[in-house]
């Protein structure tokens, strides 16, 4: 049923406007094809790193490993990606905040009332702050193992420029744009370890 109250107030300047609204929001949105477009690329970077090792293999036969090495990599981590998209049911997974609300209501059913547990909790935490390693550490490791192909990548650049310019060229400016990437993904961890750091002052504030 319509409601006709309801169509009658509608704003006859937003419903002048609205397919140039809708269109400003389609240009917004991911494309759809992003996921094909990522998938050719990674397929592409395979191959010029297969092609560069095999052009390394009288070169530098080392460095020529260690490119077939990064090709091989590159292929299964595709693979994994597409399996996991084929799998993955994001409308139907677990709440992000699930593991935090168990160890809340465990907490409230196992309520402890050793008051010398209690007096000395904030040593515990404490002490066990300390020896807990720092929690951006897997991302830390992750971030420099990216940009350590960057480097891969422009060496294997600089033995190849006499011998084959072109593909020289190619893995040259991978290494940049691997460098670029980097660089944007070290700001956005600087920008929300730093919103993190303002939640977490505005939580004790409220306390």
């Amino acid at each position: 049923m319509v409601d006709v109250d309801a169509a009658d107030d509608i704003d006859p300047n937003f419903e002048a406007h609205l397919p140039s609204l809708l269109k400003v929001g389609l240009q917004e949105r991911t494309s759809p094809e992003l996921a094909t477009k990522l998938r050719e690329r990674f397929k592409q970077i395979t191959v010029v790193k297969k092609e560069a090792a095999k052009a390394l293999k009288e070169i530098n036969e080392e460095l020529a490993v260690e490119m077939d090495e990064l090709a091989d990599e590159l292929d299964e981590t595709t693979e994994k990606f597409v399996l996991a998209a084929t799998q993955w049911d994001a409308w139907s997974r677990p709440s992000p905040d699930l593991p935090r609300e168990l160890r809340a209501k465990s907490d409230l059913e196992n309520v402890t009332t050793d008051p010398n547990f209690e007096a000395h909790l904030s040593d515990f935490l404490g002490k066990g702050l300390m020896e807990r390693p720092n929690s951006d550490l897997p991302s830390a490791l992750r971030l420099m193992k990216f940009k350590n192909t960057a480097n891969v990548k422009r060496l294997a650049a600089k033995e190849l420029k006499t011998s084959n310019p072109i593909l020289s060229e190619t893995l040259e400016e991978m290494a940049l744009e691997i460098e670029e990437s980097h660089e944007r993904f070290v700001e956005m961890a600087r920008t929300r370890a730093a919103m993190d750091r303002d939640d977490s002052s505005e939580v004790d504030n409220w306390a």
